[in-house]
């Protein structure tokens, strides 16, 4: 089986903390690793969103210094992937059950 991340980029995403908690559990071992990035949203969300995600290993959470845009939180997300393969989600995406297992 090939490595393959998935990127989650975030800002101010609080309405959408369940759909990416939700992500990460389904798709646990078929993905490497998760990098959550975060563009420079709140405290208070991102305090939230480190709490929801602290039991996860597999899974690094970054806050940006500024907010930058999704395209930087992209690609700070692949410049620290080491994997063959990298999938994105965005906080309010829909993300097929069988996506990871049908692209990986």
């Amino acid at each position: 089986m090939y490595s393959h991340d998935l990127i989650i980029t975030t800002f101010n995403s609080d309405d959408y903390i369940k759909n990416i908690i939700k992500v990460i559990e389904k798709n646990y071992y078929i993905f490497t690793h998760f990098f959550i990035i975060d563009d420079h949203s709140i405290k208070s969300f991102f305090l939230k969103l480190k709490k929801e995600i602290k039991t996860f290993k597999k899974v690094s959470l970054l806050r940006n210094s500024n907010n930058f845009g999704v395209s930087f939180a992209r690609n700070r997300g692949i410049n620290l992937s080491k994997s063959k393969y990298i999938s994105f989600l965005d906080p309010d995406d829909y993300f097929h059950p069988q996506k990871a297992k049908i692209v990986t």
